[in-house]
């Protein structure tokens, strides 16, 4: 931390502080400003000029240790602040949260730059405390969290969405300091092998600007999948899933049973691939099970687009499905925006048909499938059909 007290009850700021000054400060005792235990003043080769506590401690505002990182990226910040003009507090503690923002800005704009671990449900305790007085928050990670091959449940902590760029993360690399955004982040449900794109800043361009950035409609780009490919490798990632008693496939499969379907002979339509299921918690199969269920209830009763979803996000609490935690997305959103990407890939392929505000019948609406015929008019039926993708699906450069 940078942010001390000294005896006299005076705070203190080792940020930008001369390495000439530090013999006189070292020779005061400081105080934590949150829980008022002792500190010591450490200044070294290595890292730059801190405070630590002198004991062990239990201190909510500063319960992880500091890497060099994590000091070096709040001074960057800072000095891009300071270069620009803009109010901000190193290190301020807010008293009704008993929280301290590594940086606040503008009074309102928390910023944290997460370097180390923290529990999940920490940062989703620490996110809706800022969310719940009016604070916006910036979670901004450093290395060990940048994207590379797979979502751990902690980097989908840090995610946000936005209609422009999609699902994106931010990302300070202190040394180089400049911010990245990984930005339209996605994964096709085989594998869940992972998808983005990624914009940088240095710091000398304007760090409202950035931070407005992902409101904007600017940064549209298409990738596109093989649909009879990726369904193909989904129903092998299957099978595999089963041989070797997947949890949440088992599950699936029994809830399937009562139905008279297998995991491996399930209407065609369950095989498309969406493009964002990391956000999903269990299998897939049963989310995509509750959708058809509601949606060919609604056909029936001749409910409307938004009754569908609203009777779909209803049954699916009362069916225990859930998403991930991302404390920085509405939860609801997670499940409407699951129902929307389906049914606009159901659209765009001619499987599902909506007129006059209402679902029509179509032939994805089949239970019963012929197995003999089936790997053949499954090939058939696949090939062929392409899948732009990234979010959001309208705005897309095709």
């Amino acid at each position: 931390m940078y942010i001390g007290k000294n005896e006299f009850g005076e705070t203190v700021s080792l940020l930008f502080r001369e390495t000439s000054q530090m013999t006189q400060l070292r020779r005061e005792k400081w105080y934590c400003p949150a829980c008022k235990g002792e500190l010591i003043l450490k200044a070294g080769s290595k890292k730059a000029a801190h405070f630590a506590h002198k004991h062990q401690s239990d201190c909510n505002s500063f319960s992880e240790g500091e890497t060099s990182e994590h000091l070096q990226g709040k001074k960057n910040i800072a000095k891009w602040c300071e270069e620009q003009e803009i109010p901000y507090q190193i290190e301020a503690y807010l008293p009704e949260l008993q929280q301290r923002p590594d940086l606040l800005v503008d009074g309102v704009i928390a910023i944290e730059f997460q370097c180390s671990d923290l529990s999940i449900d920490r940062l989703e305790e620490r996110t809706k405390k800022y969310l719940e007085y009016g604070y916006q928050v910036f979670w901004i990670v450093g290395e060990k969290f940048i994207l590379k091959e797979k979502l751990s449940s902690l980097q989908l902590g840090f995610i946000y969405f936005s209609p422009s760029l999609g699902f994106y993360l931010w990302h300070l690399d202190v040394w180089k300091k400049q911010l990245f955004l990984y930005y339209h982040i996605e994964t096709v449900h085989f594998g869940r092998k992972l998808y983005f794109l990624k914009k940088s800043w240095t710091i000398k361009e304007s760090l409202r600007s950035i931070f407005n950035f992902p409101l904007q409609k600017k940064l549209c780009s298409s990738r596109e999948f093989n649909v009879l490919k990726a369904s193909l490798q989904y129903r092998l990632w299957l099978r595999k899933g089963l041989y070797h008693r997947d949890t949440e496939l088992i599950k699936a499969q029994r809830r399937l049973y009562n139905q008279g379907c297998s995991i491996q002979l399930l209407p065609y339509a369950f095989y498309i691939p969406v493009t964002f299921p990391f956000y999903l918690k269990g299998s897939e199969i049963l989310w995509k099970q509750l959708f058809w269920q509601v949606l060919e209830q609604s056909i029936n009763a001749g409910r409307s687009y938004s009754a569908v979803i609203a009777d779909f996000v209803r049954k699916a609490y009362q069916n225990g499905l859930t998403t991930q935690k991302m404390p920085n997305i509405d939860p609801n959103f997670l499940l409407i925006f699951f129902v929307r990407e389906y049914v606009d890939l159901l659209l765009s392929y001619n499987w599902l048909n909506y007129k006059n505000q209402k679902f029509e019948n179509s032939m994805a609406v089949n239970w019963k499938v012929n197995a003999e015929k089936y790997d053949r008019n499954f090939k058939s039926l696949f090939e062929g059909l392409k899948q732009l993708s990234t979010t959001p699906i309208k705005n897309m450069i095709k």
